[in-house]
């Protein structure tokens, strides 16, 4: 599945900006106990990734035509961001840059799903390095669509969410775009 392996070299190469001084790319045994765990996670994370493309494979119709004759699912969704990380199978990644866009479509299939979203993981999902959907993020927030919580559990991580409008926003666009393609 050509299309999880790109995916876990984009989340690579994500984690290797928040390493610089020595990325997951060092020799074995070089690598910081931070690291490892990263590289740990980015494996759990491909997993995730090759389970989603199997279950969007079963079901092609989800990352078709997403919400064409029923409400939107987390799954179609999904099927959407699936499909925009697909193009870069057939054209250079970089001709398609809209982190903003991929961090809310992430976020509103976390809604859907009623999933907690970390700030880490919504870098991940932009598909950009981390000071770029850092500085998306807090764009996003400035224009009311996200809100950043803080974990009851951990005061060191901020989780975030669409916000009532964006919701709202996004159900309405998705109601306008039904029994269309959308990538």
């Amino acid at each position: 599945m050509q299309h999880a392996n790109l995916s876990h070299v984009a989340l690579a190469a994500n984690i290797a900006d928040e390493f610089p001084e020595d990325g997951p790319l060092a020799p074995l045994g070089t690598r910081s106990p931070r690291t490892e765990l990263a590289l740990r996670e980015l494996a759990n994370m491909q997993a995730q990734l090759v389970r989603l493309a199997a279950v969007i494979e079963a079901n092609d119709d989800a990352s078709v035509s997403a919400c064409a004759d029923q409400p939107c699912s987390d799954g179609s969704i999904k099927g959407i961001l699936q499909a925009r990380l697909e193009r870069n199978s057939f054209f250079p990644g970089d001709l398609f840059s809209d982190p903003a866009w991929d961090m809310l479509l992430d976020l509103y299939a976390a809604e859907l799903s009623q999933v907690r979203v970390s700030v880490t993981s919504l870098c991940i999902a932009s598909n950009a390095p981390t000071s770029t959907a850092l500085r998306w993020i807090s764009t996003l927030e400035r224009e009311n669509l996200i809100e950043r919580r803080a974990d009851p559990l951990d005061g060191r991580r901020f989780f975030l969410s669409l916000t009532a409008e964006a919701v709202e926003r996004f159900e309405r666009y998705f109601a306008n775009v039904r029994n269309r393609a959308v990538i």
